[in-house]
């Protein structure tokens, strides 16, 4: 009996040892297996897949936590995805944010930029008017012709300010035209006489010697009239501003290489060494023309740039004064 009982207690353990070494297999070893696999895709590892095969509720749980992780991977992909879309339109949106602020800006210089040219443009002939209206004044005891021809004056200067006004008005009104200039061909001639007669009496109040050397005849240019008289009256009113009285001034023209080549000469000042170039940029002054906006000159280079010409100076052999070509 004794022997009977040992062995039936033998076989109880070697029992139990196998069916824990069982369940260890089934049940312990893959709950571990999925709990260090869920830890793996909390972390942000979705590729981590559970390789349990049991055709039980373990199975189905490490197949359900596979399914989980695939769905988590495709969803980082997406919001990835849509990220990067995102980051892409951020950055489009803001270099398109950026090119409207500069044009913005650019805008707000151009009508900064206008408003110094109405100023600067509406001087020249108002200076003209007023010199002429006051010699009537000063000077009663003038011929009845001398008044006509100096009132004639005013009234052409009134009409050439009137349509300069008029132009800017309409590049106001319709900005897209605000640089564009209509060419013809025109006669450079007449308008060298007309300033040659509107500064020759400012001439000869400052008792300054005013040349007239132009060679005719001069071919037709194709240009603006009224862009070429600006030029020529910027240049003659800073020529009067920088010559002393008893000092000479000269107007000459001539082809040269089958284009005309203007030139307005004083015996003022002069430029400074290494100045010839900047005095066109814009907003340069002049270092005697402490009053000026630094604009006239670069007006004048933009429109004859426009006219497919060029603008330089060139001081004076002997030192006295300058001379400026187009």
């Amino acid at each position: 009996i004794k022997f009977i009982i040992s062995v039936v207690a033998l076989l109880w353990i070697i029992s139990t040892v196998a069916f824990f070494i069982l369940m260890n297999n089934k049940l312990a070893a893959p709950l571990s297996l999925i709990i260090e696999g869920i830890g793996k895709i909390s972390k942000g590892n979705y590729d981590e897949r559970l390789e349990i095969i049991n055709d039980n509720e373990i199975g189905d749980l490490a197949n359900k936590i596979n399914e989980v992780s695939s769905f988590l991977k495709r969803n980082e992909e997406q919001i990835n995805s849509i990220n990067q879309n995102l980051e892409i339109k951020i950055v489009e949106r803001t270099k398109s944010l950026k090119v409207a602020l500069e044009r913005l800006r650019e805008y707000n210089n151009q009508k900064t930029d206008l408003f110094y040219t109405i100023v600067h443009d509406i001087k020249n002939p108002l200076t003209v008017i007023s010199g002429y209206a006051t010699m009537i004044l000063q000077y009663p005891n003038f011929s009845e012709d001398k008044k006509k021809d100096f009132i004639k004056k005013i009234v052409r200067e009134t009409e050439r300010l009137t349509k300069m006004l008029n132009d800017f008005l309409v590049s106001i009104r319709e900005e897209e035209n605000l640089y564009k200039t209509n060419y013809s061909p025109i006669d450079i001639l007449p308008i060298l006489e007309y300033f040659y007669t509107i500064y020759e009496v400012q001439a000869k109040e400052s008792t300054i010697d005013f040349v007239w050397d132009v060679q005719t005849p001069l071919p037709l240019v194709n240009g603006n009239k009224e862009k070429i008289e600006h030029v020529l009256s910027n240049l003659l009113s800073n020529a009067f501003k920088f010559t002393e009285d008893k000092g000479m001034i000269k107007i000459s023209a001539r082809v040269e290489e089958d284009v005309i080549k203007v030139g307005v000469s004083d015996t003022g000042s002069g430029i400074k060494e290494g100045k010839e170039k900047a005095i066109f940029d814009k907003f340069k002054k002049l270092e005697d023309n402490k009053s000026g906006t630094g604009l006239g000159l670069y007006i004048a280079s933009q429109i004859i740039a426009n006219h497919n010409g060029s603008i330089w100076v060139k001081n004076n052999l002997g030192g006295k004064g300058c001379t400026f070509y187009f």
